[in-house]
């Protein structure tokens, strides 16, 4: 698995240089205050569009009651909450199924 600091490091980006100045800043803070504003603006129910990348988009998810067998007949309330969706673009699509050494082998498939 890989984090914010790998994937600036795997493309030279961090630490990265500030071309007026000169002074060195971190990258992955950079990127953790970016996904911070998305979330905020999520939260606030706006979608966000990151073009060639995707869509986040706020999806209300409906409390409901539910009977648990461990409590044998007893019911657990789960109240409304807010998931993230997450749509591709069609150009991430693209980029990511015309590469064959990304591609998964499939469950099953073991080829013996």
């Amino acid at each position: 698995m890989s984090g914010l600091t790998h994937a600036a490091r795997d493309v030279g980006a961090d630490p990265m240089k500030c071309p007026c100045c000169g002074r060195s800043f971190s990258t992955t803070k950079m990127l953790q205050a970016l996904f911070m504003a998305i979330l905020r603006r999520i939260k606030d129910g706006d979608r966000v569009i990151v073009h060639n990348f995707g869509t986040f988009l706020p999806t209300v998810l409906k409390g409901r009651e539910v009977r648990t067998p461990i409590m044998k007949g007893g019911k657990t309330r789960f109240e409304d909450r807010v998931v993230i969706r997450f749509r591709q673009s069609t150009v991430a699509k693209k980029y990511l199924n015309r590469q064959p050494e990304l591609k998964r082998a499939k469950k099953g498939a073991s080829g013996e």
